[in-house]
């Protein structure tokens, strides 16, 4: 995010000026050092958040190797966070959708996944997750559970372990069996939950 200013020219005519100071001499410095350059903005924020501040007051993108990589990274937290997974075990990919919006392409081992086959779990994942709400609802907690273990075993198939989707489903489970005081398997769902926060907290870190 930085740019030389028109700091060059009254840092230059600073250092003449200095010159014969026994403190500093112009053949001292560095062959090298042509600019000075500062932030236009807050480097701390998200790589969105600064782009977005520099259009608005600068009126322009910045392409330098720092923001293309960060938003490599956004896109991989994203697509991790609340997209799809590989379909092969083994890999521990992320998926992106296809140019011809047929599916998506795992970003580590190139695996295709259909879209439709996508479609069709989520889809059943949202029914059986609304049965398992009303279910709890209704106070039947145990019946909730086991089908709240369904939606578990079908979004498996489909997120990543640090899903946030994933995650609703654990700390709904853990509910459930705190309620049941079925502490084994509370601490089991509990112990699940940990590695998603952790992650989203060193991203943030």
């Amino acid at each position: 995010m930085s740019n030389p200013t028109d700091l060059v020219s009254w840092s230059l005519q600073m250092i003449k000026m200095t010159s014969n100071s026994p403190r500093l001499k112009l053949h001292d410095l560095p062959r090298n050092l042509h600019y000075v350059t500062i932030s236009y903005i807050e480097t701390a924020g998200s790589t969105t958040t600064r782009q977005k501040a520099l259009k608005e007051q600068y009126f322009f993108s910045c392409n330098c190797p720092h923001c293309i990589k960060a938003q490599f990274d956004d896109i991989q937290e994203s697509a991790i966070l609340e997209g799809y997974i590989c379909k092969d075990n083994a890999c521990n990919g992320f998926l992106l959708r296809d140019s011809d919006n047929k599916g998506f392409i795992c970003q580590q081992c190139g695996l295709f996944r259909d879209k439709e086959e996508i479609k069709n779990i989520a889809s059943e994942v949202k029914v059986v997750s609304e049965k398992a709400s009303l279910t709890l609802s209704a106070g039947h907690k145990t019946e909730a559970s086991a089908l709240y273990k369904m939606v578990e075993k079908l979004q498996v198939k489909l997120y990543h372990q640090f899903s946030i989707n994933l995650m609703r489903t654990w700390e709904n489970l853990l509910k459930v069996f705190m309620e049941l005081e079925d502490w084994k398997q509370a601490l089991t769902y509990c112990k699940l939950t940990i590695p998603t926060y952790q992650s989203k907290l060193l991203s943030l870190s």
